[in-house]
């Protein structure tokens, strides 16, 4: 019986991806180069000419994504390593969007003789592998981005799926989506006709028990396959309650609000929201729409809300470009569970951030670290998605449990919020301040973040600041403004 092996093919991306770097080392002879390393949009080494990079290394490549954001960004950003090296970094960007960095570490003798080419950009020998570069990077994400969107739905446990397109609640949404579509682009509805997206129906459903729901797998070098048509399953009668419920969800006014949080740390470019939602009280005031998200989430309807706000944020800031395109921010939106298992929230966001045209990178989604230590493969999953969307990914309520560290490997991770019980009066606690610290040197690797939550005193704030922690959010520091603030001249604004 003989045996048939065989042999390894090369990645022609991964070839490419070498010849660009091999090029890239050729233009610098006349300096001596520590090491040369390429990155990707989340700082991801992508290639390395050296065995490793150390921690000052990986601050320098977060530090020159923060540097390299939004349009008018310089191409060429220099952090002093503090030993006699200087990491000259160089953006490869489309637009506003970053997509990857390329870092060359040098002796600091070589950039006070300019050898690398002018500060304000590349040398003329650099300019064409960085091009280069540029189109590897936008390539490889394409190709991404067509391989996910190709991928059959899932079927999420216990998801509801319309079999009837005629009801008041499919209508309702159905609408909304067209009318949010329309004003982002007419071409858009077609693209969205050819994927429908359905809703739960007041007649009849199909309800997906948890055994039947299909793993997600990616493949890495073939576009997926279509999914296998199979029989329906027989129709089971919804309750009422449910329809009663989700219409009251949908007629409920909410209002966007936002709360920044507060840099603890320099050269942190890029402003960092988080969106908060307020909804009117019988008596006029606003509050937090406590009551409506629990049971959005007992119901399995959260992904409507989660829907609502994508929808009025994208069009807001697809209307307000003034604020994002000189001075680049990021807004958080926390997503629920039942949305990374809805393949149609994917669909709706993938269809308005196309039309919407937002640099990569903008948006984040907030993901409960506890509930998603519980899914890592479903939570892994739906993080490529995001990443091929172009959206960022924010562990919220990070407390270090061993299932919680097997989560940073997940696709375009950029910001770790603590748990409030380990930064919450932490100047007199040593194991604490121990763990914040060693999280806030491994993020800084990982060319991550880090946020201390529910702040609101100054000793802590000196503290956090102590330990390295980039971020503090509290209403101490921070109260909550309407979105529609953030259109008001910097000056204008309440300051943090």
């Amino acid at each position: 019986m003989s045996t048939l092996i065989t042999a390894a093919v090369p990645d022609p991306r991964s070839a490419e991806l070498e010849s660009i770097a091999r090029q890239m080392l050729a233009t610098v002879t006349t300096a001596r180069v520590w090491s040369l390393s390429l990155h990707d949009e989340h700082a991801d080494v992508l290639w390395l000419n050296e065995s490793v990079l150390g921690p000052d290394e990986h601050d320098a490549v977060r530090a020159s994504l923060e540097v390299f954001a939004g349009e008018g960004a310089p191409e060429r950003y220099e952090h002093d390593l503090g030993d006699g090296r200087v990491a000259v970094t160089y953006r490869a960007a489309r637009g506003g969007s970053v997509l990857g960095v390329l870092m060359i570490i040098v002796d600091r003798k070589a950039v006070m003789t300019d050898t690398l080419g002018a500060s304000g950009g590349a040398s003329g020998l650099l300019r064409e592998p960085l091009e280069r570069f540029c189109a590897w990077l936008n390539a490889d994400l394409s190709a991404t981005q067509l391989r996910l969107r190709a991928l059959p739905d899932l079927p999420a446990p216990g998801m509801v799926l319309t079999t009837d397109s005629n009801t008041d609640l499919n209508r309702t949404l159905e609408e909304e989506l067209t009318a949010t579509l329309e004003l982002l682009g007419p071409e858009t509805v077609a693209a969205a006709a050819a994927s429908p997206v359905e809703y739960v129906s007041s007649t009849e459903t199909t309800v997906i028990a948890p055994s039947a729901a299909p793993e997600l797998t990616l493949a890495p070098d073939a576009v997926p396959a279509a999914a296998s048509t199979s029989p329906a399953a027989a129709p089971a009668p919804i309750d009422p309650a449910l329809d009663r419920h989700y219409a009251a969800l949908r007629a409920q006014p909410i209002i966007l609000y936002t709360q920044q949080l507060e840099p603890l740390t320099e050269g942190n470019r890029i402003r960092r929201y988080e969106i908060l939602l307020r909804t009117g009280s019988e008596h006029g005031r606003l509050k937090a729409p406590t009551a409506m998200i629990e049971a959005a989430a007992k119901h399995g309807l959260g992904s409507v809300v989660d829907r609502r706000v994508i929808t009025d944020l994208v069009l807001w800031l697809a209307r307000n470009p003034s604020v994002w395109r000189t001075d680049p921010i990021n807004v958080s939106v926390n997503l629920s569970p039942t949305a990374l298992v809805d393949p149609h929230f994917f669909k709706f966001l993938d269809l308005c951030m196309t039309k919407a045209d937002l640099p990569r990178g903008m948006i984040a989604f907030e993901l409960d670290a506890a509930r998603s230590a519980l899914s890592p493969q479903r939570t892994a999953e739906a993080a490529q998605l995001l990443a091929a969307i172009g959206c960022t990914i924010i562990l919220d309520d990070f407390s270090m449990s061993a299932e919680q560290v097997e989560l940073l490997t997940l696709k375009g991770l950029r910001m770790l919020k603590l748990h409030p019980r380990l930064t919450t009066d932490i100047g007199a606690d040593k194991r604490r301040q121990a763990v914040v610290a060693g999280v806030a040197q491994m993020a800084c690797v990982l060319g991550m973040h880090t946020c201390a939550k529910s702040i609101e005193s100054r000793d802590d704030v000196r503290a956090l600041t102590a330990l390295k922690v980039d971020f503090s959010q509290g209403f101490g520091f921070s109260m909550p403004a309407p979105l529609s603030e953030l259109a008001q001249p910097q000056e204008a604004q309440p300051k943090s």
